[in-house]
């Protein structure tokens, strides 16, 4: 029960980040942008590890970190390059996958899927596929650059399933707040650098307040994701991954975006896949 209430608290924490990140990565570039929600998340995380984060991690476990900051600072890189070019109600449901590729690696490791989970995986997958079809390239601008948009939310999917089962195994060795540090620590030590040293690190009042909402939520879901995956990584991570629907919504009503028919029934047959998957998993 702890995965099931984990990941949809997860889910809605995450959307409001998604949404807000995408913003900030609109208006400083995805390199700035990253920078700033990980410092945000780097500046929560490190006094609760202070107070009381536990033993520190040796060995394995710390050459386990490094790989997870190393690759959520290539997801967030390659996601917030996609939210720049194209809409969110186009790259979120295509990223929202990576619950999916989190399951699959889960049963590679030892967890065969059933009949259901099965179907559950090829419907988000075939969505997925769908809404970058979606996205092909016309003679507009505009077209072309929602089809690169498209194709790096798909990467960045693949990359995000994979961080979030190590980070899900992470969460079994040490605390929380140490299962959390490296996504954040990792962007902020490569990119804040660089490029406060090059001048680029420059935002305004109503971006830094973006920035704050992102990383606190931010922080907020990968410990919510940390705590379910300890019962159950593929039903924390599928559950997780309805935050599309959320960030959706919330970017209709901010920003005035709307998906077209064939493209919502995209969004649907992704959202009864990952209820599949976790229905199934139950």
């Amino acid at each position: 029960m702890i995965s099931v209430v984990a990941g949809l608290c997860a889910a809605v924490v995450f959307a409001i980040s998604t949404v807000a990140a995408s913003e900030v990565a609109r208006r400083v570039g995805p390199f700035a942008g990253s920078a700033w929600v990980m410092f945000v998340g780097l500046v929560v995380v490190v006094p609760v590890l202070l107070i009381g984060g536990g033993p520190a991690p040796r060995g394995e476990t710390l050459l386990m970190m490094l790989l997870i900051g190393l690759a959520m600072l290539a997801g967030l890189l390659i996601v917030y390059a996609a939210l720049r070019d194209g809409a969110v109600s186009m790259v979120v449901p295509i990223v929202s996958a990576e619950g999916t590729v989190t399951a699959a690696i889960a049963w590679v490791a030892g967890e065969a899927p059933s009949p259901a989970k099965l179907f559950g995986m090829l419907l988000v997958s075939a969505s997925v596929v769908t809404l970058v079809a979606l996205a092909s390239p016309a003679h507009d601008g505009r077209r072309t650059r929602d089809r690169r948009a498209a194709l790096m939310a798909a990467a960045g999917c693949v990359v995000f399933g994979a961080m979030f089962f190590g980070q899900g195994r992470l969460g079994g060795e040490v605390s929380l707040a140490w299962a959390v540090l490296p996504g954040r620590a990792v962007p902020v030590i490569v990119l804040a650098g660089p490029l406060a040293a090059t001048g680029r690190l420059r935002i305004d009042r109503s971006t830094l307040v973006l920035a704050v909402v992102a990383g606190v939520a931010d922080v907020l879901a990968m410990a919510l994701l940390v705590l379910g995956s300890r019962q159950d990584v593929a039903v924390t991570a599928v559950l997780m991954s309805q935050y599309a629907v959320v960030a959706i919504l919330i970017a209709a009503w901010l920003f005035g975006e709307k998906l077209k028919k064939s493209q919502l029934w995209a969004v649907a047959g992704l959202a009864v896949g990952v209820a599949l998957i976790a229905i199934s998993s139950g």
